[in-house]
């Protein structure tokens, strides 16, 4: 999980940083991937931590959990 998060991490980063930070080919790849991947599960993440800030915070304020709009558009 850590290697999943950091690639998608290092996807994020602009390509100057990328290449400052010497990023081979493989590593790219392995970044773009993980970020895919965490894109994929992110509604089964999200599903598994509903108990999580957002839950609680709309706990916190009085607004139904399950209208808050998760999904981005």
């Amino acid at each position: 999980a850590r290697g999943l998060f950091l690639g998608s991490g290092a996807q994020l980063l602009p390509s100057w940083a990328r290449r400052q930070l010497g990023f081979g080919a493989a590593e790219r790849l392995r970044h773009r991937l993980a970020a895919e991947t965490l894109k994929r599960i992110g509604p089964l993440l999200r599903s598994a931590l509903r108990a999580g800030v957002a839950a609680k915070s709309c706990e916190r304020v009085g607004f139904e959990y399950g209208k808050l709009n998760l999904r981005p558009e």
